[in-house]
């Protein structure tokens, strides 16, 4: 066998095995083209999904809140009218308060919110209801005990801002903390 012959041999063969590198350098940066794109995907679809939650919940922190707000307005002017020792316009005002809306809403809460911001609507709900509860249990006959001592209204609305605020900066936690 002549150097040439040899020479040549050893160009083909290192011809080969640099095509064989080559190769597989081209198939394995596909391969991890593919997995980075596949995890870039999948990175997508996770943030896509956790946008889409907390649009779920801000609207239902949106419902809830409306439907305490609902409460809260009649029960407040019916303790000004229980002041003022008005007591027909006071159970007029008790009676157009519907407590069901916000439970229901606040079992949305119980299965989808953060703990924090389920405890805080229970005391908030819980707040603005009880004077409606308290008269319900002195009820006697179709005006109750005119003599039941009911929160002053400057108390009950300080009250419930400071359970609002506590309410609304939890839902705000919640909306903007990374899971």
């Amino acid at each position: 066998m002549s150097s040439e012959t040899l020479l040549g041999l050893v160009a083909a063969g290192s011809a080969l095995i640099g095509a064989f590198i080559g190769a597989a350098g081209a198939v394995l940066a596909a391969r991890y083209g593919m997995q980075g794109a596949r995890y870039q995907a999948d990175a997508q679809a996770a943030y896509q999904h956790q946008q889409w939650l907390r649009q779920l919940l801000q609207s239902d922190y949106a419902s809830y809140l409306t439907a305490v707000e609902a409460i809260f307005d009649p029960v407040f002017e019916a303790l000004v009218h229980w002041r003022e020792g008005d007591r027909d316009a006071a159970y007029a005002c008790f009676g157009r308060v519907d407590i069901e809306v916000a439970r229901r809403a606040a079992n949305v809460l119980q299965v989808e919110a953060p703990e924090a911001v389920v405890r805080a609507a229970h005391a908030l709900l819980q707040h603005v209801h009880r004077p409606v509860e308290m008269l319900e249990d002195s009820v006697s006959g179709s005006h109750g005990d005119p003599t039941v001592e009911l929160p002053r209204p400057e108390d009950y609305q300080d009250e419930y801002e400071t359970r609002w605020s506590t309410l609304t900066n939890e839902c705000r936690r919640s909306l903007h903390t990374e899971p």
